[in-house]
């Protein structure tokens, strides 16, 4: 495979989300809903499968910020936190990415992240560093 081409599963997920933002913008444009709903739909179905949408958002973002999941995986991350900073990546909070995953182990993921990243539990939120640090990556 060369540098520039996008595997498989890359390249099926980002046209997956390509394709919805069309319709979504397509019904924002028109101001006909009638193109949102198979979206909402759909999005309420992609959702719904957590390691599907996780896994899909990984793999998005190491299509589009490839520094950023570089930066994350020279750290140590493994594939499930990666997956829980993509959720912070696109722009969920702590208390709604647990909600989320439904993880007990929610603030232990968290805390064992900031230990990769040497980040201590007072210097930043672990969201806004994430973000920072993709838009610098």
């Amino acid at each position: 495979m060369k540098e520039n081409e996008l595997s498989d599963p890359v390249r099926s997920s980002i046209q997956e989300r390509i394709e919805m933002l069309n319709g979504l913008l397509a019904a924002h444009i028109s101001d006909n809903t009638n193109y949102s709903k198979p979206y909402d739909k759909w999005i309420e179905m992609i959702t719904q499968d957590r390691k599907r949408f996780m896994d899909s958002t990984r793999l998005a973002f190491k299509a589009s910020h490839p520094a950023f999941m570089k930066y994350l995986e020279d750290h140590g991350l493994d594939e499930s936190e990666l997956n829980y900073v993509c959720l912070y990546a696109i722009g969920l909070r702590g208390k709604e990415i647990g909600e989320y995953i439904r993880l007990k182990r929610h603030y232990h993921m968290s805390s064992d992240i900031r230990k990769k990243l040497n980040l201590h539990e007072d210097d930043t939120n672990l969201g806004i560093y994430i973000r920072n640090l993709m838009k610098t990556t």
